[in-house]
């Protein structure tokens, strides 16, 4: 038979004690934060245009295929022109 014991010690609970400069550094991160704010907005903003314009070229490059095709495979021409137009309706062309 095997016999196990155990010694539990009970230690306190230790409350941290708050660092020096703790509310001063809280509130310079919070100034900075607000103050790099409408930094990454237009930054935002700037990254939200560019992928419009990406999305309108690729929608124009198919439609020129699709034009291109046309007169060979029309089939082909106007499925291009419907995924196009798909693609516009759920992107917001």
């Amino acid at each position: 038979m095997t016999t196990l014991n155990l010694k539990l010690y009970y230690a306190p609970p230790v409350e941290p004690a708050n660092p020096r400069g703790a509310r001063a550094a809280a509130a310079a991160y919070g100034w900075m934060l607000a103050a790099l704010r409408p930094l990454a907005d237009r930054l935002a903003a700037r990254r939200a245009a560019a992928a419009a314009r990406r999305r309108a070229q690729e929608v124009l490059t198919v439609r020129t295929l699709a034009w291109q095709i046309r007169a060979t495979d029309p089939r082909v021409a106007g499925e291009l022109s419907a995924a196009a137009d798909r693609y516009e309706q759920q992107h917001g062309g």
